[in-house]
């Protein structure tokens, strides 16, 4: 059974979106708050961190509960990759088997939702990572890029004739991975054969 489960909340102050969006009020409490609390009570981490490069939102995850990690310069950019900051929370939290990374933008997904990912994850033993799922509401093949002079040229379908019962498609919606510590480390992403979903409702991936 795997047991040893570490949770990894990241939460970088310099988003480009909007402004120090993980201390912002959503409704009585900063969205960031929402995660931790899920991951607390859900029961199923032996610890619970905020890795951040911010000290007011390590405050925020002391006050919730949660203990923090201060991020080194070089991984508080918008450049530094999921896996650069979970490796650098790996390396100091080591006695963990696998890790959990649950985004703060995902307020909806609760701890309900952690428990079942988190069980499916110990059940399925075969496979080295869960990653939540949401049923696209568009399928692939009618999505294509514009073109440098934003005309439709990639738009070469006729599309009275696609299929529109064709297979059901999905896409990660970033509010659970579950991953098997020493695999993630090896492979960087969360994406192969071995891993397994988890589908979760559209609403609830927000």
């Amino acid at each position: 059974m795997r047991t040893k489960i570490i949770a990894i909340i990241p939460a970088r102050s310099g988003s480009k979106g909007l402004r120090n969006k993980n201390a912002l009020m959503l409704i009585d409490k900063p969205l960031l708050a929402y995660t931790i609390e899920a991951a607390l009570q859900s029961e199923m981490f032996e610890k619970v961190i905020v890795t951040t490069d911010s000290e007011q939102y390590g405050a925020i995850a002391e006050s919730y509960g949660a203990d923090f990690l201060l991020r080194p310069e070089e991984l508080a950019t918008d450049k530094a990759s999921s896996f650069e900051f979970i490796k650098h929370a790996l390396s100091i939290y080591t006695d963990y088997e696998s890790f959990a990374l649950l985004q703060p933008t995902s307020p909806f997904r609760d701890s309900t939702h952690i428990i079942e990912a988190v069980k499916l994850y110990q059940t399925l033993e075969k496979y080295q990572c869960v990653v939540s799922v949401t049923r696209s509401n568009k399928p692939s093949q009618i999505i294509r890029p514009l073109d440098d002079y934003s005309t439709l040229s990639f738009f070469d379908l006729d599309y009275s004739k696609y299929n529109r019962n064709s297979i059901v498609e999905y896409h990660p919606n970033g509010a659970i991975f579950i991953a098997n510590k020493q695999h993630y480390l090896h492979t960087k992403h969360f994406f192969w054969s071995l891993f397994t979903s988890f589908i979760l409702w559209i609403r609830k991936a927000l």
